[in-house]
């Protein structure tokens, strides 16, 4: 965010001593090189300071939060997914009343879980579970 604020500085600066956008975009590539602003937004910012605008600062998105991932909620879906493995996530959508995107999030980010033959499973087995199949591997070759 810092270097979209220095970026929009320059831009300023070159505004201000009558640099066109084109010369100004050109500039940018010459400091900042790889990381440089793309030409529209060069263009952009550009035209934002000859329409009155001072401030170098973005301006705050409109947008809506994630509020899904909530302890609550998470806690909720893993008793869900725990309680029967082969649900759906249609399934658990219905049971905690989330959106299927938020539901994928939290299974697959917050979780760590995946699906494998219709089941939902950790990614990490815990260490009694590897122990256990350590144990089971063991029998099987005597």
């Amino acid at each position: 965010m810092a270097d979209l604020t220095k970026q929009s500085t320059c831009i300023k600066f070159c505004f201000k001593i009558y640099k066109t956008a084109a010369e100004t975009h050109w500039l940018l590539q010459q400091v900042f090189g790889d990381r440089a602003m793309s030409q529209s937004r060069t263009f952009f910012w550009h035209k934002r300071f000859k329409g009155e605008q001072t401030s170098v600062e973005d301006h705050d998105r409109s947008g809506r939060p994630s509020i899904a991932t909530t302890p609550e909620n998470v806690r909720n879906i893993c008793q869900a997914i725990l309680a029967l493995r082969r649900r759906t996530i249609h399934d658990v959508c219905d049971i905690t009343g989330l959106s299927h995107g938020s539901m994928q999030r939290i299974l697959s980010d917050v979780l760590d879980m995946r699906r494998i033959a219709a089941k939902f499973v950790p990614r990490l087995l815990s260490d009694e579970q590897k122990a256990r199949r350590i144990a089971v591997c063991r029998e099987l070759k005597n």
